[in-house]
């Protein structure tokens, strides 16, 4: 099979189908495809992603860590943007205090501007986010970056659902995808000269055993940590929490509220400018 079969699985077929489909080419590219980047790891990767399935959010320096952003700053974050950013910056301070004694562990390795041939980096939102870039084109971005014990690792978190809803690409399905993180891994491969550890932060509830796209991407060599609570929990309760708590504001008009029976499928919760909240139960049909 080709490897573009992956990226097309999800048109026109169902989940199970989809599943054989990618774990079957998985398999192929596993064993005839030298071009797919292997997935390495090592004992200190294995010990700092085990401590990290057991870490709870410190919200005070998470947002103090969010707010910092000059796009916050800036009035630039939608209300939808909220649960990416702070499950990033979760899993970045909770990094920085599992790892930071480890004389082994270098934090954001790649000096700003660093080269590697046809790929440069550059770190934006005053050092939150890295980049690379192919000229002016952004062609990846890292959630999370550092070497341990000389072996790049590279983390990706996702908060939403499995297969993305509107939007495919953004799902934890396509991040397991060989053809998604073979272009993600390729720079930090190319400027480092060496294979990369993979680590993918999704919901608790999104791990799933019996999929065969997850097992073909943990045979691969990638590593699935869990988020600290489940997808509706964090989108429709944790998150919200937070955002009065810590009075993030965003830059939209008042929202007038809608049934909840016409948008039974929204997860995100949506703020005016005063702060106030609209939610709508996901749990409920």
């Amino acid at each position: 099979p080709d490897r573009a079969v992956i990226a097309d699985a999800g048109d026109g077929i169902g989940e199970d189908v989809q599943e054989w489909v990618v774990w079957v080419s998985a398999r192929y590219i596993i064993g005839h495809t030298p071009c797919t980047p292997a997935l390495v790891q090592n004992s200190l990767v294995l010990d700092i992603t085990t401590r990290l399935a057991e870490t709870q959010p410190d919200w005070d320096v998470t947002v103090a860590r969010l707010k910092e952003r000059p796009k916050y700053h800036a009035g630039k974050i939608q209300p939808g943007a909220f649960p990416g950013l702070l499950a990033e910056d979760h899993i970045r301070v909770s990094l920085e205090r599992i790892c930071g004694t480890m004389s082994a562990v270098t934090f954001n390795p790649i000096p700003d501007g660093a080269r590697a041939e046809p790929y440069e980096f550059h770190y934006r939102e005053q050092g939150h986010e890295l980049v690379a870039q192919r000229g002016d084109q952004i062609v990846s971005e890292y959630d999370a970056l550092l070497v341990a014990d000389g072996l790049p690792v590279v983390f990706e978190v996702r908060s939403g659902r499995y297969w993305g809803g509107p939007n495919p690409l953004s799902g934890i399905a396509n991040a397991l995808l060989p053809t998604s993180f073979s272009s993600k891994l390729s720079p930090i491969r190319e400027f480092f000269g060496r294979d990369c550890a993979y680590v993918l932060v999704i919901p608790r509830d999104e791990i799933k055993p019996q999929s065969l796209r997850q097992q073909a991407f943990r045979q691969m060599g990638g590593i699935i940590v869990p988020l600290y609570c489940d997808y509706a929990a964090f989108r429709s309760f944790e998150v919200p929490k937070v955002i009065r708590r810590y009075d993030l504001h965003a830059p939209v008009r008042p929202l007038r509220q809608i049934p909840a029976k016409r948008h039974a499928k929204r997860s995100r919760p949506q703020a005016n400018k005063d702060g106030d909240l609209w939610l709508w139960d996901i749990t409920k049909p």
